[in-house]
């Protein structure tokens, strides 16, 4: 093992976490080589892993370049949540040309590119029966009264991954027991304005280890997760017939028609035909 070299994606830590350090575990290898795509994205742990590696006299190399670049954009989302305690919201959308000086955006529900640990919706869109959800992640359905039905089509097809959402009233408290009873993860919050407080909502969500929600359906969901202050970025879906590159040069010199007014947004391009608006300031 000693001739080997140990290539981490993320640094380790040196504190026990209902396991023993991963950097007991990195010594007891033999490997005495190793190196370390990033630092820990958690302010508190950044750079112990590190210095405990060095400590035992191991070789330890922090990456850089396009190599920490990489490794920083694949714990992107994972960082975020560490530091602010609540996961990454994204709003998903789809942009359409109405002009050359102006593009509607839509809600949408579809393939999302990327990899979520969750995606949020309201009770209207358990109630339709042309969405399907890919697995794999979590739906969590903000029901505030607890009104979806134990019996109804989408309890039976995505039962095991839901996760519903519902204020800590005592009648409401009634039927979350049968959704227990029926092995249905639910958290309570408090209600705010007559809806669930979203920001108590993500921490929890943030709490059960989900980094990364995306909501792409729902008009009033979008509202209530925008008036939280807590979306972090817009993903946008440019239709196949219309060319990425040209639609993100004429976002920089329009407006955009949002689901709730018009909006100045500005986008990059992370994939074809997909534009991200990250720190979203609406």
């Amino acid at each position: 093992p000693e001739e080997l070299t140990l290539y981490l994606t993320l640094e380790p830590r040196p504190t026990y976490q209902r396991i023993q350090p991963v950097t007991e575990s990195i010594r007891a290898t033999g490997i005495r080589r190793i190196i370390v795509g990033t630092e820990d994205p958690f302010l508190r742990e950044r750079g112990h892993g590190i210095r405990a590696l060095r400590n035992y006299g191991l070789e330890v190399i922090l990456a850089d370049g396009e190599e920490a670049r990489g490794c920083q954009i694949l714990y992107e989302d994972y960082a975020k949540a560490m530091n602010r305690f609540v996961p990454t919201l994204r709003l998903v959308c789809e942009l359409r040309a109405e002009s050359a000086e102006r593009y509607s955006v839509q809600t949408i529900q579809g393939n999302i590119p990327g990899i979520f640990d969750g995606v949020l919706i309201d009770l209207n869109t358990a109630y339709r029966k042309d969405l399907r959800f890919a697995e794999p992640g979590w739906i969590v359905l903000l029901d505030t009264f607890a009104g979806l039905p134990l019996d109804s089509a989408f309890v039976a097809e995505y039962g095991k991954r839901l996760l519903v959402c519902a204020a800590n009233t005592p009648d409401v408290e009634a039927k979350l027991a049968g959704f227990r009873k029926a092995g249905i993860r639910n958290i309570t919050v408090p209600l705010k304005n007559g809806m669930v407080d979203m920001g108590l909502v993500l921490r929890k969500l943030r709490e059960l280890g989900l980094y990364s929600i995306y909501c792409a359906e729902g008009k009033d969901l979008w509202r209530s997760s925008i008036q939280s202050g807590l979306v972090d970025s817009v993903l946008c879906h440019v239709k196949q017939d219309y060319d990425p590159v040209r639609t993100l040069s004429d976002l920089a010199k329009t407006r955009l028609e949002f689901a709730l007014g018009a909006a100045p947004i500005e986008f990059r391009l992370v994939r074809p035909h997909w534009l991200m608006k990250s720190e979203s300031g609406f």
